[in-house]
């Protein structure tokens, strides 16, 4: 049987990592944390130490900022939890490397497809970025498009949406078939 798919949205600062790990704390079986991003500058890397240092010794990270899936074709028919943080970086990362928008929502979609295919939970973490205002870059307004599709893409997908805001989570979608775990 698939493990149960959850995408945790919300704003930047918002909680979504903390309640992530929150969501697995007592749970048995690997925990695996996917990591996206890629520490460019030395800020970014405080943030990624920091991070690791909140989720423990009992997960197994595995940085890939091009391609998850391929992470969850090795690693996601064992029973546990898989998190990934984040789709935002990940799409940014693609679209770093010149991709087009098709080909990353094809990406996206094969993402999608094997996550619903795992015997491992799946958490995948994005950001909205739809409640702000319009940018007045065309590459930032193509780029919040891009997340925008992809986080409905996800949502639309997956079994359960929880939004968080000001580090509460609040459903915005929910699985009766999961209720029993």
């Amino acid at each position: 049987m698939p493990g149960k798919t959850i995408l945790i949205t919300g704003g930047s600062r918002s909680g979504k990592s903390r309640h992530a790990l929150h969501l697995t704390k007592n749970i048995r079986g690997q925990k695996i944390f996917l990591a996206t991003a890629e520490p460019l500058d030395e800020e970014m890397a405080e943030r990624i130490k920091k991070h690791q240092n909140e989720r423990g010794k009992e997960w197994s990270t595995i940085e890939e900022s091009l391609d998850p899936t391929s992470v969850l074709k090795e690693k996601g028919d064992e029973p546990g939890y898989i998190i990934l943080d984040c789709i935002t970086l990940w799409l940014s990362n693609m679209i770093m490397k010149n991709m087009t928008q098709q080909t990353i929502l094809q990406r996206v979609h094969e993402f999608v497809g094997k996550c619903k295919n795992c015997a491992s939970n799946i958490i995948v973490i994005t950001n909205e970025l739809g409640s702000g205002t319009v940018p007045m870059q065309p590459s930032a307004r193509s780029f919040r498009d891009l997340a925008g599709e992809t986080n409905q893409i996800l949502a639309s997908e997956f079994d359960e949406v929880i939004n968080m805001v000001s580090g509460i989570p609040v459903a915005i979608k929910t699985s009766a078939k999961y209720d029993r775990r």
